[in-house]
């Protein structure tokens, strides 16, 4: 028996008193998984496998595609989510204390960090609430809680963001300054996953973002953008392929669900 059914099988017994959803799962999670050698990076993937397992998920359809969005049900989920926008900003994850201490030296990661912790309505609600208020107000930051936010959150320069909360947003988007995702209709739009959002962006009203798009400075998005495309204009329109992957980097590998 090898490294990875032993460590399956004590992990299985661990998890005996999930519900058989739950259950269903991580086992699934857990078949899914690359081949990582080492008891490091078994433990590493279990402990992912954990986070699945209690944090609850909400698929939304996206266009042409199924996006998947993680909704925190305690304080762990939201941490977990904070690392992974933390790994965006430097590349390599953080324990809760180098988590908190960051959030203090980068406004763009501090605001993000108590945007997440503001996600989930625990003991410590009210201060992270106001916590997440104060960085909004010094730096003209409005991403209500609310919004549904996947993994990799990555706000650059962090000044004059506007997220309306109908918006959803997937997993590793970068959004820049003077950024608006705004509605006056109680439906913003829908951004796929892996997505790089320019400076001076509008996305008017429920447009659909595809995953692995680019969209240029001063765009003015009123259509549905494809996947793997880049867009650019007033209004914007497709000027080709996605080639600037590299715009989204430090990448968090996000768990199956």
């Amino acid at each position: 028996m090898n490294a990875h059914a032993i460590a399956w099988a004590d992990f299985s017994a661990f998890t005996g008193f999930l519900r058989t959803s739950r259950h269903r799962k991580v086992t699934h999670a857990f078949l899914c998984l690359e081949d990582f050698p080492g008891e490091a990076c078994i433990k590493c993937r279990l402990m992912q496998c954990i986070t699945i397992a209690f944090m609850d998920f909400k698929k939304v359809t996206n266009g042409d595609e199924v996006i998947v969005i993680p909704v925190p049900c305690s304080y762990r989920d939201c941490i977990e989510l904070a690392r992974s926008d933390y790994f965006r900003y430097v590349g390599r994850k953080a324990s809760f204390m180098q988590l908190l201490s960051y959030a203090f030296c980068n406004h763009c990661f501090g605001f993000s960090f108590w945007l997440r912790m503001s996600a989930y309505r625990g003991w410590l609600y009210l201060f992270c609430r106001w916590m997440h208020r104060r960085y909004g107000r010094k730096f003209g930051l409005q991403i209500a809680p609310s919004v549904l936010i996947g993994y990799g959150l990555y706000i650059g320069h962090g000044c004059g963001t506007i997220v309306n909360p109908s918006a959803i947003i997937g997993s590793n988007v970068n959004l820049s300054q003077f950024t608006t995702v705004g509605s006056n209709e109680g439906r913003a739009a829908v951004i796929g996953n892996n997505v790089y959002i320019g400076p001076s962006v509008c996305l008017v009203e429920n447009v659909h973002i595809g995953s692995n798009s680019c969209i240029g400075a001063g765009a003015v998005v009123v259509k549905d953008v494809p996947c793997d495309a880049t867009v650019a204009g007033v209004p914007a329109r497709v000027i080709g392929k996605n080639r600037h992957g590299n715009y989204v980097g430090h990448r968090w590998s996000c768990p199956v669900c």
